[in-house]
């Protein structure tokens, strides 16, 4: 029996400690950057049709040049933004660190399901499914942080479901507003860690 109580009350420390790494391991200002980045997806797409596709479209294997610099420039963007936010580095123990940090291959099913979606034909849901996936991913890691992410784990798959039935209507530029909607919870979610942290 004691052997019981002094398990659980280790697994509640670990919790605890969980808990309270989540502000470090992912703070406010990851949350606001990654946020306001997808806010500006939709400008930074208008640039790239307004003024390089058009270059690219004279070569001779256009479309994967375009996929292949879009790819480039937003893992480049974003990877730099989560740098440059999360400075974490000696403050967390390695196992906390570890036991936040992304599977280094869950990027890849995001990009795996739009690319086949992409093939086959079905792009308006590539958006939703993505929202989806995140909202999943905000889901499994809201277990042991903010209450407040829960709610934006809510809010994206919501948001995604709904989103396909918005798909279903052919909305032009529908995945412009998809980011913007994505964004501005980043961004919202990012302000309530901040105001609570403060």
């Amino acid at each position: 029996m004691a052997n019981r109580e002094n398990a659980l009350r280790q697994i509640e420390e670990i919790a605890e400690v969980m808990r309270s790494s989540f502000t470090i391991a992912l703070p406010a200002a990851l949350f606001l950057a990654v946020g306001a980045g997808l806010l500006a997806v939709p400008l930074c797409e208008m640039f790239f049709s307004r003024f390089v596709d058009g270059w690219l479209f004279s070569l001779c294997h256009s479309v994967p040049c375009i996929f292949i610099l879009r790819t480039i420039f937003y893992w480049v963007t974003f990877a730099s933004l989560s740098r440059m936010c999360i400075k974490r580095e000696g403050i967390l123990h390695p196992a906390i660190r570890k036991a936040w940090a992304l599977n280094p291959f869950f990027p890849l099913i995001p990009l795996a399901t739009a690319s086949m979606l992409w093939f086959a034909g079905y792009t308006p849901l590539i958006s939703p499914m993505i929202m989806i996936l995140v909202g999943l991913y905000f889901a499994h890691i809201a277990r042991f942080a903010q209450p407040i992410i829960n709610g934006l784990a809510f809010t994206y798959i919501i948001g995604g479901l709904l989103s396909i039935y918005l798909a279903s209507l052919q909305l032009p530029h529908l995945w412009y507003y998809l980011l913007s909607f994505q964004g501005l919870s980043c961004v919202i979610t990012g302000l309530i860690l901040r105001f609570k942290k403060s």
